[in-house]
């Protein structure tokens, strides 16, 4: 009996392995929608308004969690020019993105305010077709990934619970 209680545990906790798995790399697929997201609303302001980057970033700063964050590290009063605050804050704030996604942005924060608008929208417009490609293959990746964690973790847990019977 304490076998077939234990082999459930095992099993329990390889099912649940499995799903925080798939969490884990779905999170890190939204982190960079949001990030797309955030580039986007940059544009549109730059180009629609011409708001200066400290007002957007101070916008951008009051999202929840990590993307906040990142803009908060942005709008602050110190020194440091805005390139090294955005390096700063990519390898601070954005470290569940790819690297190949972290060195687009990194790329992007060498040119954003220290060109006209016209040259920032065109930064932003190649780092957002970089971006989005990156996205469309790292979905894809993910929910094959994801799929392949739900399914081993509690084959590999049963796999487990039948040896130590």
């Amino acid at each position: 009996m304490i076998h077939l209680a234990g082999a459930v545990l095992l099993i329990g906790g390889g099912l649940l392995a499995g799903i925080m798995a798939e969490k884990e790399i779905k999170r890190k697929v939204k982190m960079l929608y949001s990030t797309i997201a955030a580039l986007n609303e940059i544009r549109g302001e730059i180009a629609g308004c011409q708001t200066p980057l400290k007002e957007i970033f101070y916008r951008l700063a009051q999202q929840p969690g990590e993307q906040g964050r990142f803009f908060a590290a942005l709008e602050s009063t110190d020194e440091k020019p805005l390139r090294v605050r955005w390096e700063e804050s990519v390898n601070r704030h954005l470290t569940k993105l790819s690297s190949e996604s972290r060195d687009v942005l990194l790329n992007l924060g060498g040119g954003l305010g220290q060109s006209l608008a016209e040259e920032q929208i065109r930064l932003l417009e190649e780092a957002l077709h970089r971006l989005e490609d990156i996205y469309t293959r790292e979905a894809e990746q993910a929910r094959s990934t994801a799929k392949l964690w739900k399914r081993i973790c509690p084959g590999i847990a049963a796999a487990a619970a039948i040896l130590l019977m």
